[in-house]
């Protein structure tokens, strides 16, 4: 079974430590079998409080192979730049045994993919509770992820269980999320797919973290 590694920028203080941290991170993707299915394309908070400047959403082999990565020295050595100058939400979340096989929809880091290709459209579903029982038939073949085995790596954001699907275009994901029951507390995103450059990666904040730098 497959696992997925969720990220949520909320907040950037250090835009110079954060660009550091994207590049003294590369080396740890060395060697893992993992993919990035989205990260900082452009996105949409359609229902919940957060602000949400960028989604990271990677896919490992297992839920243990992703928490090694997590937990290995390099990540961990690296990942202290990010810490001192950004705010994030970290998941860990169980994919589905019926999902996607794993390069769908996925690229490889360093393909330097630009949003202007394309990838899909994702939907990233975080509730303080359960998941209505139809979601993952009501998915099908989109479900790449309805668990409650999540584990949050960093920040306190209240998430029980983590609903992920990928749509091939918006309509087809706008079609499934009309008529959903409405859960409270929850957190609704839809992401484009895709990997953008570290130069290109939410660019609104570059003014205030320059003055910062």
């Amino acid at each position: 079974m497959t696992a997925y590694l969720i990220y949520l920028c909320h907040d950037v203080t250090d835009r110079s430590g954060l660009e550091k941290y994207w590049e003294v991170t590369q080396a740890t993707f060395r060697g893992q079998k993992s993919r990035i299915h989205t990260a900082y394309t452009p996105l949409q908070v359609l229902e919940g409080d957060a602000t949400v400047h960028g989604v990271v959403i990677a896919e490992y082999p297992s839920f243990e192979a992703c928490r090694a990565w997590y937990d290995s020295p390099g990540y961990v050595a690296g990942r202290q730049h990010r810490l001192r100058g950004a705010d994030y939400l970290g998941l860990l979340a169980d994919g589905s045994a019926d999902g996607p096989a794993t390069d769908a929809g996925a690229v490889a880091p360093d393909a330097g993919l630009d949003v202007s290709a394309g990838v899909g459209k994702y939907v990233l579903q975080l509730l303080p509770g359960e998941a209505p029982s139809d979601t993952e038939d009501s998915l099908g073949e989109a479900a790449l992820s309805v668990t409650n085995r999540v584990d949050i790596l960093e920040g306190d954001r209240p998430v029980s269980t983590v609903v992920l699907a990928r749509f091939d275009s918006e309509e087809p994901a706008r079609e499934w999320l009309v008529g959903r029951p409405a859960v409270n507390g929850a957190l609704t995103l839809l992401i484009d797919g895709g990997w953008l450059p570290p130069e290109k990666r939410m660019p609104h904040l570059t003014a205030r973290s320059s003055a910062l730098a």
